[in-house]
């Protein structure tokens, strides 16, 4: 299991122990006073937390106040009422409150995993963030998410282009370290000014790829160009030097573009032409940029 599963996994758990110890928390509270209030409280959480199990984060919050008016007329019925019994009311009514709320989020979660839903390190290999690439896809996951694209792309008879830029080195006084905080560096810009359609993934350790939907050549260039020129301004700590340096005065970005045609088809013709077109050997020949 990986870092990012074990965390949600770790998550999911902490809710269900908050909703049990909450739980836990107003029945004691209930049971300390009166018979029909202990009974009271107990088949309200059962009821109330039931519900938000079932509904989203918002509404639960809802459902919560509505218990908490009830906790709390249950107390007054009972005539556990007053100053003396102030704090007991509120913390109840509290209890009841967030309870609910923490239960609709831990429904929703649920549901999420139960619907098959994306969840980072989760699933299958289309669904599964590439390890140590900051969360982007692999190049598995993306070969499934561009025949997606494919498909819809040549049904609406609509522009499809592939990116994909490579990192190279220059400077051989890097250490292993500096050179591995450039490419990440190098993702991350890539990953953060990418526009919110287009879908960034790792090709490989030096090799990032973007899938450019419903976007011809002409238009993928005037994307690229800002990002280009971001990175090749982006600056990563060098600790040998204990100074930050500019990307470009240690480092070449390569850039390959190909567009969806007759001649490349299929997802992983398209990924190796924008990867062959982004390495150095072709770089002027492919019309990398």
């Amino acid at each position: 299991m990986s870092g990012r599963a074990r965390t949600v996994w770790t998550e999911q758990h902490s809710l269900v122990l908050f909703c049990v110890g909450a739980a836990v928390a107003a029945a004691f509270i209930g049971g300390g006073q009166t018979p029909v209030i202990g009974v009271g409280m107990i088949v309200l959480i059962v009821l109330t937390v039931g519900i938000s199990l079932c509904v989203d984060g918002f509404v639960a919050l809802c459902v919560g106040l509505v218990a908490a008016a009830i906790a709390v007329f249950l107390f007054k019925v009972e005539d556990v009422w007053g100053s003396d019994h102030f704090w007991t009311v509120l913390v109840a009514a509290v209890t009841m409150l967030v309870l609910c709320w923490v239960a609709g989020q831990l429904g929703s979660a649920l549901r999420t995993i139960a619907q098959g839903k994306p969840q980072a390190g989760v699933g299958d290999a289309g669904v599964a963030p590439a390890v140590g690439s900051l969360g982007l896809l692999t190049r598995p996951s993306a070969t499934v998410r561009l025949t997606e694209e494919i498909e819809r792309a040549e049904a609406s008879h609509t522009p499809l282009t592939v990116w994909a830029v490579t990192v190279r080195p220059t400077d051989s006084r890097l250490d292993a370290g500096a050179v591995t905080r450039l490419k990440r560096g190098v993702a991350r810009l890539i990953e953060s000014q990418a526009r919110t359609s287009d879908v960034p993934f790792m090709v490989s350790d030096s090799t990032v790829g973007v899938i450019l939907p419903a976007t011809d050549s002409a238009a993928a260039w005037d994307v690229i160009g800002p990002i280009v020129d971001a990175a090749a301004r982006s600056t990563f700590a060098d600790r040998a030097t204990g100074d930050r340096r500019q990307l470009s005065e240690c480092a070449e970005l390569h850039s390959g573009l190909v567009a969806l045609d007759s001649g490349s088809t299929t997802a992983e013709d398209l990924i190796d032409a924008a990867v062959q077109a982004a390495g150095p050997p072709a770089y002027d020949r492919a019309g990398g940029r």
